[in-house]
């Protein structure tokens, strides 16, 4: 029964993050590309330690695969 609600939640966290980087990268348009660079490469790196505990609970008491 986890996995579908972490499968909710984690839709949920990827719709939220994923406006709110296109809301700043919106501000972006007209910055030097050095800063564009780090930000979408900050951006798609950084989306993940959120979800470390999200994953780490999904698959807590799961049966080690034989």
């Amino acid at each position: 029964m986890r996995k579908p609600i972490a499968l909710i939640i984690l839709m949920a966290y990827l719709a939220a993050y994923i406006w709110l980087v296109t809301l700043v990268s919106s501000r972006l348009v007209n910055a030097h590309g050095l800063i564009q660079l780090l930000f979408y490469a900050s951006a798609g790196i950084i989306w993940i330690f959120p979800l470390r505990r999200l994953f780490a609970w999904m698959n807590a008491n799961t049966p080690p695969p034989e």
